[in-house]
């Protein structure tokens, strides 16, 4: 195994990574300049704390499964098929789970009730939230599998570019 002959991946790579954090800093930036502060706490809170979690937990559960089983095969079509069902039953049922459990989220993060009923209209959009990180998750899952970096870049491009 040469490492010339993984130099570009390695280029292709870094220079996504660098694209993440650098919409992580601008994603903040912005969000902080434009919302309130117990509205971006609010935020914070919600998707650091929980969001972000549930994501990793389904991830854990199928998509990094997947990556590795796909990486040792060509044949990946029920590899995928069974990683996309798992991984969308287990964010069904949390995002199930967290809208069940909203009110008690609320009473759980909020000092007071205007903060409670922020709390709980920005839970009752988690399903959105969900679909639109749900796609790029599993595509990129598949994409790291196969060393495709530069479609990986691409998408995180228009990803970010999108959610700026």
């Amino acid at each position: 195994m040469k490492f010339s002959a993984h130099i570009d991946k390695a280029f292709w790579t870094a220079l996504d990574k660098v694209l993440t954090v650098a919409f992580g800093f601008v994603f903040m930036k912005v969000s902080l300049l434009y919302l309130p502060v117990e509205e971006w706490g609010i935020f914070s809170i919600l998707y650091n704390a929980i969001f972000l979690l549930l994501v990793n937990l389904g991830s854990s559960f199928a998509l990094q499964p997947l990556m590795k089983f796909a990486a040792e095969t060509e044949d990946t079509d029920k590899i995928v098929s069974v990683a996309l069902i798992l991984n969308a039953a287990f964010m069904a049922v949390a995002i199930a789970v967290v809208l069940i459990a909203r009110d008690w989220l609320a009473l759980w993060f909020a000092s007071n009730a205007s903060e409670a009923a922020s709390i709980q209209s920005a839970i009752a959009a988690f399903p959105l939230l969900a679909a639109a990180f749900f796609f790029r998750n599993f595509l990129i899952y598949i994409l790291q599998a196969k060393y495709h970096v530069i479609r990986i870049l691409i998408i995180d491009g228009i990803y970010f570019g999108e959610n700026n």
